[in-house]
């Protein structure tokens, strides 16, 4: 079956390219995450609304960004913290509710408790979700799905119950995925979701991405013909 793209639904970014950005300009890698976090994702998730998007998913954390050294981890955490503190009244006054998915148990309580009270105070809102992925992986994901279903008989397991064994099984297939940093490839970024999804690949690094640059990729997706298997 074949049809003509519309407004995506769920649109998903992975955020690649901070570090990189940093070492063309001299500067430390903890420059590109200030700059990928306050000059791209939050004015990219401000303007989202206006684009008639209804999810926007950022993967801001992956499970391998575990293993890179105990000071740069460190910086993300207090960056997360301040930039939710900071943001959440201009996100709720949007009328975007903040959403999160990945293993959040494994962040510090500090980060855990600044993250539930936003998603508790926007909890009302009905415009927008943004969801952030943290400690996000696609295989980790479907792996504790598989757990949680590890004690049905095998005629109960169907797509629709492993769907709902998923970190948010709310969350509905993704439309669009943008990558950043000229990479193509997904790294495992939400395989279940993002069956049937559409890509597009961006050269720019992530601290360069503007909301105009979401508009120009979410153009490109009208213009598409979607293909799912008919």
């Amino acid at each position: 079956m074949s049809t003509r793209s519309t407004d995506p639904q769920h649109v998903a970014l992975i955020l690649d390219g901070n570090r990189r950005w940093a070492k063309l300009r001299g500067l430390p890698a903890m420059k590109g995450h200030w700059h990928g976090l306050y000059k791209a994702l939050w004015p990219v998730v401000l303007e989202a609304p206006e684009q008639d998007i209804s999810h926007l998913t950022a993967w801001a954390f992956s499970t391998e960004n575990w293993n890179r050294s105990d000071k740069e981890v460190e910086y993300l955490f207090r960056l997360f913290e301040r930039g939710i503190r900071n943001r959440v009244n201009e996100l709720n006054h949007k009328n975007i509710r903040i959403n999160a998915v990945g293993q959040i148990d494994r962040f510090p309580e500090k980060l855990r408790s600044v993250l539930r009270e936003a998603m508790e105070r926007t909890a009302g809102n009905d415009g927008m979700v943004f969801t952030l992925a943290l400690s996000y992986g696609g295989r980790a994901e479907l792996v504790a799905a598989a757990q949680k279903l590890a004690g049905k008989k095998p005629h109960e397991i169907t797509e629709e119950s492993f769907a709902q064994a998923l970190y948010d099984p709310d969350l509905p297939d993704v439309d669009l995925i943008v990558r950043t940093s000229g990479e193509q490839r997904l790294s495992g970024f939400m395989p279940w979701q993002g069956t049937y999804a559409e890509l597009i690949f961006s050269k720019k690094q992530w601290p360069d991405f503007r909301p105009e640059d979401l508009a120009e990729a979410l153009a490109e997706f009208r213009v598409r013909q979607r293909r799912f298997g008919g």
